[in-house]
């Protein structure tokens, strides 16, 4: 037994979890294993149309060398993931940056409003953006990026009516994201509530939140279509959250430049531009749910959206201020994030 296979199988019994290879198998040898975990329920689109494809292809690639396991239950809360990479109890991970907040302050650029319309477009801007100004930072020592996405547009959900101006939003209880997300619902005026989405849907049907800021899809992922009958669409959008896909350092040194070489070409830029491809077709599938559960869209525009700029303006210019102290052009990157997603969206 390999010191690798034993090191998974003592991870498994401590945790008291199985692992499910989702990899080609065949008669070459395995040489290498990465275990990934994650938060993510088994049927999420996150891993059933970008992870289980991801894990294939590496042991096409590799010719069965590398090969992929998911546990089958979490093995740590979302926070935790980072940790259980760097840590060595995984080998890779998926996971949302805010929920550890402060330690990689940079990837706040992609929680910014007013980025785009297309999670396609814009987790490939994020990552060209990430390796051009945001790597030299060194914020994801010890960690190998796989790759970077946010979700599409965020919006602003509400149950009581559509929202036309910034006084229909004072005093509203919502449902905020972490990071800035939670900042620019401040900024807005609103009562910010912070909640895993385990209690979404009780704060919800009980009336203790009156809305929330959500992606396009996450009503109907989480069953919250019949409290959120009003949608109120941001152009190039409300705020968003940024997600990473990654590996330790150390397991990425130890496969090897074989088949890190057959590795790297599905890894980086095309990686977070399929999954922006997954957030993508979650929004359509949403949006044409609509007419079905009488869900209102009220395009933001003129004097609001103007409300909206002033308002989320100290966000943005609070973002920038803290990557210039860093060593970072902040006004440059945003720039260059906001220029690319757009080339990106117009050439799709």
């Amino acid at each position: 037994m390999t010191h690798m296979t034993r090191r998974a199988v003592m991870a498994a019994m401590g945790t008291g979890v199985a692992w499910l290879t989702l990899a080609q198998t065949g008669a070459k040898a395995q040489q290498k294993t990465l275990r990934f975990s994650t938060y993510l329920p088994s049927q999420h689109p996150m891993m059933t149309q970008f992870v289980a494809p991801f894990a294939a292809s590496i042991a096409e690639e590799t010719g069965g060398a590398v090969q992929v396991e998911i546990a089958a239950a979490a093995l740590a809360p979302p926070p935790r993931q980072f940790d259980m990479v760097t840590d060595g109890l995984a080998n890779m991970s998926f996971t949302t940056h805010s929920y550890t907040p402060g330690r990689f302050a940079l990837t706040g650029i992609a929680e910014l409003p007013f980025l785009g319309n297309s999670a396609e477009a814009m987790s490939e801007a994020y990552w060209d953006v990430h390796e051009k100004y945001l790597a030299a930072a060194g914020e994801h020592k010890g960690i190998k990026l796989l790759a970077l996405s946010t979700h599409g547009p965020g919006a602003l959900w509400s149950d009581s009516g559509p929202v036309g101006s910034l006084a229909d939003l004072a005093g509203l209880k919502l449902i905020v994201p972490g990071g800035l997300g939670a900042d620019i619902g401040a900024a807005l005026g609103v009562v910010t509530v912070q909640a895993p989405a385990p209690q979404w849907y009780e704060l919800l049907s009980r009336g203790t939140a009156d809305g929330a800021l959500f992606s396009v899809d996450a009503p109907m992922k989480f069953n919250l279509e019949d409290f959120l009958p009003h949608y109120t669409r941001v152009p190039g959008g409300l705020f968003n959250n940024s997600f990473a896909f990654f590996m330790s350092e150390r397991d990425w040194d130890g496969l090897g430049a074989d088949n890190q070489a057959a590795i790297a070409p599905l890894i980086g830029k095309p990686l977070s531009k399929k999954m922006g491809i997954v957030w993508d077709a979650g929004d359509a599938a949403a949006i044409a749910r609509f007419p079905e559960k009488n869900i209102t869209v009220t395009d933001v525009e003129g004097p609001f959206l103007a409300e909206i700029r002033a308002a989320v303006a100290p966000v943005e210019q609070g973002w920038i201020k803290l990557a210039d102290d860093k060593g970072i052009d902040g006004a440059a990157a945003l720039a260059m994030f906001r220029e690319r997603a757009a080339e990106y969206e117009a050439g799709k």
